[in-house]
C-alpha cells in the first residue's frame, strides 16, 4: 500500500511539473518574433528600435537592434506575461521589465540615470 501511495504522489508531482512546463512554453511562444519599441524620453539615438526573441536549440534568446547595432540580452526570464532581461548599451547596464499582451507590450527601462517608459508592438 505504501508503494502505491508513493507512486501516486510521484505521478501527481510529474503532472504538476509538466503543467508548468507547458504554460512556460506557451508563454515563450507568445513573445517569439520581432517587436518594434519606442522609448520617447530616451536619448535621441535610443528612442526606437527592435527587440527580437528567438528559440534556438531549445533555448530562448533575444537581442535588440538599435540603429545599426545588435545587442544581446542577458538574464532573459519569461514569467507569465512578464518578461525581464538586461543588456549593455555603451558599457551601461539597462534593465527591462515588460508586460506582453497579444500584439503589444508596455513596461519600464531602468538605467543609471533613471527609469523610462517603453512600449511596443509586434511586427
Amino acid at each position: 500500500m505504501k508503494k502505491i501511495m508513493q507512486s501516486t504522489g510521484l505521478l501527481i508531482c510529474m503532472f504538476v511539473l509538466a503543467s508548468f512546463t507547458i504554460t512556460s512554453n506557451s508563454n515563450v511562444k507568445k513573445i517569439l518574433g520581432t517587436w518594434s519599441y519606442e522609448v520617447p524620453d530616451a536619448p535621441y539615438d535610443y528612442q526606437e528600435g527592435d527587440l527580437i526573441f528567438e528559440k534556438a536549440d531549445g533555448e530562448l534568446n533575444g537581442y535588440a537592434k538599435i540603429g545599426g547595432y545588435k545587442t544581446e540580452v542577458d538574464n532573459l526570464v519569461v514569467d507569465g506575461k512578464n518578461v525581464t532581461f538586461s543588456m549593455y548599451v555603451e558599457d551601461t547596464e539597462v534593465e527591462f521589465d515588460l508586460e506582453f499582451d497579444k500584439k503589444s507590450f508596455e513596461g519600464t527601462v531602468s538605467y543609471i540615470e533613471g527609469t523610462l517608459d517603453i512600449s511596443g508592438s509586434k511586427k
